[in-house]
């Protein structure tokens, strides 16, 4: 394990660029209009763009969830570089078009695609390190994947999801939980500085020095309410050797109780780096990091974050019968994420992400294979018992890149005492609402 004093802070730029799609919520536009809309702006746009009679459509928009089908976008148009992004913001405004981003397609209500234009980041993918600089430009359209093989090969690492085919723009500026958030904080902790184009399609940045208020709702307010992010800069660090804070000959001891939970029929204990950890649990092999792929699915997630003393344990014993009590067509279980350590280090009114006082959270990920009168039953089921269990328990928080629709009250669950700031701020950067879905503030 590397010690405390070893882990050096070096700047990293994320560049995280968008792809665009024009979406109707009706019926489609008619290609004319499309054409005269997509091909009439003052600027040109270089990206390629997909309308719905092209045979890459359907394929195009198909993200994570495949449940969610209520999304019909009338163009996919993919931006090659930041001028792109500026005219794509300024054309779509003076037709009247909104515009939502997509950076990895996880959004798990699709909201990536509910706009009339989403910005995608597909084709920004560069990832630059300067070694003598200790920084990295990191192209939007990376998913966590790449970055992290590509920032191991250098001696780095950034703390972020566990899943390689997440996108880091909607990951880090959701928050960016992750299984080492605890040492080093949340992926938007670690954000030094961002470039945007706002709602007029105007290249600014901010951080400390300027736009502070932007710069405080970006870090924990998502990416799609206020502005597309172009370039966030962050902290890296220095590459961990060992997960476990601890030595492997005490390891079992200290995680026998934990381990017992689940009854192993046997465990092994070894010691790996962060980026071999990543491959054992995302990929099959090495090669598959710089090109990790969907896997699209139909499923039903639910949040609940659990401040201390932490659940009692009927309050366990609550989540496991469910998890044993569904439909064989909808198996289900839970995930639970720790929190705590350096993440309780920033205030709650900091920035964005409020969560700052939870020990824990909990992901209820319900798969739904059934026909389709048996997945709405799940469904239901699902909700009901995510209602019902926060009313029971006394849970008032949800992490919002597990967004849920049917969730009450989502606005204090996922932003609490920050919300009302967080509006403000929407008004003062976006009047017009120009950017927005159907959960943004």
């Amino acid at each position: 394990m590397m010690s405390e004093s070893m882990i050096k802070k070096v700047f990293l730029r994320f560049c995280l660029l968008s792809l665009l799609i024009i979406v109707v919520k009706t019926s489609p536009l008619k290609k004319s209009k499309k054409i005269n809309i997509l091909e009439s702006c003052p600027n040109p746009i270089k990206g390629q763009i997909v309308y719905p009679d092209n045979s890459k459509y359907t394929q195009d928009i198909t993200c994570e969830n495949t449940r969610v089908t209520t999304f019909h976008p009338a163009a996919i148009v993919y931006a090659s570089n930041v001028e792109d992004v500026q005219n794509t913001v300024k054309c779509a405004k003076s037709s009247n078009l909104t515009i939502t981003a997509r950076s990895g397609g996880h959004s798990y209500e699709e909201y990536s695609i509910s706009g009339d234009i989403v910005l995608d980041v597909t084709n920004l993918n560069q990832i630059d390190i300067n070694d003598n600089a200790k920084t990295a430009v990191i192209g939007s359209g990376n998913r966590l994947g790449p970055i992290y093989y590509n920032l191991s090969q250098a001696g780095f690492f950034i703390p972020a999801g566990s899943c390689p085919s997440v996108g880091i723009g909607g990951h880090a500026l959701g928050g960016g939980i992750g299984l080492y958030a605890r040492k080093f904080g949340t992926a938007s902790d670690n954000i030094l500085s961002i470039d945007i184009v706002n709602a007029n399609g105007i290249l600014i940045t901010a951080n400390a020095n300027q736009n502070e208020e932007l710069f405080y709702a970006l870090r924990g307010g998502d990416d799609m309410t206020f502005s597309l992010v172009m370039a966030p800069s962050s902290d890296t660090h220095l590459e961990l050797e060992g997960v476990y804070q601890g030595t492997k000959k005490n390891a079992q001891k200290d995680l026998e109780n934990f381990i017992s939970l689940s009854k192993p029929t046997s465990t092994e204990f070894f010691e790996e780096s962060l980026f071999s950890s990543v491959v054992r649990w995302g990929f099959e092999s090495v090669n598959d990091t710089m090109n990790p792929s969907h896997h699209p699915s139909k499923f039903k997630a639910k949040s609940f974050l659990i401040k201390p003393p932490g659940l009692s344990p009927k309050g366990i014993q609550s989540i496991k019968d469910f998890t044993l009590n569904t439909p064989k067509d909808c198996p289900t279980y839970a995930i639970f994420d720790l929190f705590g350590g350096a993440i309780n280090k920033v205030a709650a009114d900091e920035t964005a992400f409020v969560h700052r006082n939870i020990l824990y959270g909990i992901q209820l990920y319900m798969n739904l294979n059934g026909d389709s009168t048996t997945n709405k039953k799940c469904i239901d089921q699902i909700n009901n018992f995510g209602t019902n269990y926060q009313k029971s328990f006394n849970i008032s928080s949800s992490y919002q890149n597990y967004i849920d629709k049917e969730l009450d009250n989502w606005q204090t669950r996922y932003y609490g005492s920050n919300f009302q700031k967080l509006v403000s701020i929407k008004r003062k950067f976006d009047p017009d609402n120009f950017f927005h879905f159907p959960q943004s503030i």
